[in-house]
């Protein structure tokens, strides 16, 4: 059965030409080693109005916090935090490296990216920084809740690209100048969702992005029924958060059937993100549309 995280994978060897992928900007990792965080809410605060989004500045952590993170993990580097608020209080959500991350390697030079694999595989990613990353939740210092990035990320980044045969070891990859943005994905009136791409679409024609943060008092990812996260077009969850409703859609050539694939972003009972499939031979047809399952074979041509 097709569905968007599925697609993810089962099309991780379906690769073909794209448009040049965007470098990624080369400023440093932001270094939370001092300046106390804000201070912290003692109750909790109301759901902010639909009509003006709660503040989530970027923050540095205290030094309580810091040492926190570094029982942890000793060589902890903070990529980005920001404070958010949450029916818990203002809490802290950050994205911390285990160690100082590397530059990517496994990318050629953005002029010389031809390879339909390697575009797939690069696109957004070139420039970037990889290692094991983490999403972190801090309330009054402490860490409150931990979501690891990397198992987030297959091979439809610079992982995938073939170095002497192979490919290279799974790892979170982020740009250097990766800086947390809040949103409320869910509807539940609180901006503490963020958005994180983790790979591309066959002929790299859309980008794969998650949303990340607290759903269900939990942080992690938005995920379908049988538990696996969520992907779609950044433009689909930012329509999502802004519209109630957001779709990702790319059409696949002879190496994928032939076929269009589309899937919706809504907000289901429950605040939860819901999702559902579809797919056409015809994608230019609005009429042709069909809800998945597509029947193997039905746009082969």
């Amino acid at each position: 059965m097709r569905n968007a995280w599925l697609v993810f994978f089962a099309l991780a060897g379906c690769r073909a030409p794209a448009s040049r992928p965007h470098a990624a900007s080369h400023a440093p990792p932001v270094e939370s080693t001092s300046a106390a965080a804000p201070s912290q809410a003692s109750e909790p605060p109301p759901p902010p109005s639909a009509t003006a989004p709660p503040p989530h500045p970027s923050t540095t952590l205290s030094p309580a916090a810091l040492t926190n993170l570094q029982k942890k993990w000793p060589r902890a580097t903070v990529q980005s935090a920001v404070q958010a608020r949450t029916p818990s209080g203002v809490e802290i959500i950050a994205l911390v490296w285990e160690a100082a991350p590397t530059p990517e390697t496994r990318c050629p030079a953005e002029s010389e990216l031809t390879s339909a694999y390697d575009i797939q595989s690069c696109t957004g990613f070139i420039g970037a920084l990889g290692g094991d990353a983490d999403a972190v939740r801090l309330r009054d210092d402490a860490i409150v809740d931990v979501f690891p990035l990397t198992p987030l990320f297959a091979d439809d980044n610079p992982a995938g690209v073939e170095i002497a045969g192979k490919r290279g070891k799974r790892q979170t990859y982020l740009p250097r100048d990766y800086a947390l943005e809040l949103y409320d994905l869910d509807g539940d009136g609180y901006a503490t969702e963020f958005l994180l791409q983790i790979g591309n679409a066959p002929y790299a024609e859309i980008g794969y992005w998650v949303g990340l943060g607290i759903f269900g008092g939990r942080l992690g990812p938005a995920v379908l029924r049988k538990g696996a996260p969520l992907v779609a077009a950044r433009a689909a969850w930012l329509d999502l958060a802004s519209k109630g409703r957001g779709v990702s859609q790319y059409y696949c050539g002879a190496r994928c059937g032939n076929s269009g694939t589309r899937w919706t972003l809504e907000r289901g009972a429950g605040h939860r993100v819901v999702s559902r499939e579809f797919w056409s031979c015809t994608p230019d047809d609005e009429k042709s549309w069909k809800p998945a399952p597509e029947p193997d074979g039905a746009c082969e041509r």
